[in-house]
């Protein structure tokens, strides 16, 4: 059921993203969690470079490089991810997933326990604010001694009913446009 789901959301957001309306609502998103107090509180945020088909995030890296805040991005290898600071103008590189990753030479490590607000992609989410991602398990297994504030910005129609599995964990907070 779950690789269902995440077939015929894929397949939505695909199509979602060549639409103007995607745009508006990326904007309106963006500035809910600028606007936030978790937002406002964090000093070093877990951002993740989004693909077409994701919520963009550029406004969010503008207002933290704005604000002197630190951005700290994931690298994913072994099946863990790892995070480390990004500067406003480091290149990124195209991991084997496809997906933007700092690039080597920039690297900075940021310990988990030092990140405040973590962004979480994902493609479903539920009223639990359980999430459905990609399917490698990188951000459950990221999210599971995680304890700082969590956060997802979500398009109305990424919310759809699903039962959980015992190693899902929710966000703490959903943006939903």
């Amino acid at each position: 059921m779950k690789e269902q789901q995440r077939k015929i959301m894929l397949a939505f957001l695909k199509e979602f993203s060549t639409r103007p309306l995607k745009k508006k609502k990326e904007i309106m998103l963006q500035e809910k969690l600028i606007a936030s107090s978790i937002f406002k509180k964090a000093r070093i945020i877990g951002g993740y470079f989004p693909t077409t088909m994701e919520c963009d995030l550029s406004l969010v890296f503008e207002e933290i490089f704005k604000e002197g805040k630190i951005l700290a991005c994931p690298v994913a290898k072994n099946k863990k991810m790892t995070y480390y600071q990004v500067q406003e103008n480091d290149q990124k590189v195209r991991s084997s997933f496809g997906i933007l990753e700092p690039k080597a030479e920039a690297k900075r490590l940021v310990l988990k326990e030092d990140i405040d607000l973590l962004i979480v992609p994902g493609l479903i989410f539920n009223k639990e604010h359980f999430r459905i991602g990609f399917g490698g398990g990188y951000y459950d297994r990221f999210l599971a001694d995680f304890k700082n504030e969590t956060v997802s910005l979500v398009f109305k129609e990424q919310l759809q009913d699903f039962s959980p599995e015992k190693f899902d964990l929710p966000v703490k907070k959903i943006y939903v446009v």
